[in-house]
């Protein structure tokens, strides 16, 4: 029987005391682990390497 994974994508934003500017993105986890780099989720790149990893996974990922 396959272990049911839990990738959980959850959206942030911030906006600055002043109201000036407004940050946002994507955090990511894994079966409950968030991703200590609060970007990853916004990298197609990044969040596979970080799902693989926890996953144990070996991969190689070729950009064009």
């Amino acid at each position: 029987m396959e272990k049911e994974i839990n990738i959980t994508l959850e959206d942030w934003d911030h906006e600055c005391g002043d109201g000036c500017c407004t940050m946002y993105g994507t955090e990511i986890s894994v079966n409950g682990e968030k991703c200590e780099n609060q970007y990853a989720g916004d990298s197609v790149e990044e969040s596979l390497k970080f799902v693989l990893d926890k996953l144990g996974i070996k991969y190689k990922i070729i950009v064009k």
